[in-house]
């Protein structure tokens, strides 16, 4: 079996490797040096980081 295609992503402030999907990704992992990072559930493995970055369109 191989391993889902990952890529880094800023997720408030700290570096995530994460899988990308439909809605957004998932945390697979937190590349940090702050050990309280690891303890904050916004970064959990499994956690999903909704795109902020899609467009949305008004159309009238």
């Amino acid at each position: 079996m191989q391993a889902p295609e990952t890529e880094l992503r800023m997720v408030d402030g700290r570096l995530c490797e994460c899988i990308p999907g439909r809605e957004g990704a998932t945390v697979n992992r937190l590349i940090s040096t702050d050990p309280m990072d690891y303890l904050n559930p916004a970064f959990a493995p499994g956690r999903l980081v909704l795109d902020r970055m899609k467009e949305f369109r008004h159309e009238r």
